[in-house]
């Protein structure tokens, strides 16, 4: 669970020769930023999508850079481009996520690469997603 950091420190413990890391975990719940719950399926969405990555980056970071640099693959969403009604929320915590990947980068502590995936088949997810939502 990304979520927990005892979880995430665990699964780095488990891992001490990896060299790559891919940061996948992420949730998304229908919603506009006016909603009466918004504020709140923010906080869970930015919890996971967000502070999950950076929780992840953070413990393998150490790990990459004792087994040469390797490389911590963070997959994101087309829809941290594309920001729309219902996805509001999801929408800005990907972009959040790819903000967060960009600075990633930079960071010499890890000397991993730090590449980015936007799968585009969310756009077709998202169609039969809001669908659901609105059935």
């Amino acid at each position: 669970d990304v979520n927990n950091p005892a979880d995430v420190a665990a699964a780095a413990a488990l891992a001490p020769d990896v060299t790559l890391v891919v940061n996948n975990a992420g949730i998304a719940q229908p919603g506009g930023f006016l909603a009466a719950d918004s504020e709140e399926v923010m906080h869970r969405m930015f919890e996971t999508n967000v502070f999950g990555v950076l929780r992840v980056s953070k413990a393998f970071a150490p790990i990459l850079q004792a087994n040469g640099g390797g490389a911590l693959l963070n997959v994101l969403s087309v829809a941290s481009w594309i920001n729309g009604g219902e996805l509001a929320a999801y929408s800005a915590s990907k972009s959040a996520a790819w903000s967060l990947t960009n600075a990633l980068r930079q960071a010499p502590a890890s000397g991993a690469v730090v590449p980015q995936a936007h799968p585009a088949g969310v756009l077709a997810w998202r169609e039969a997603f809001m669908a659901a939502a609105r059935s």
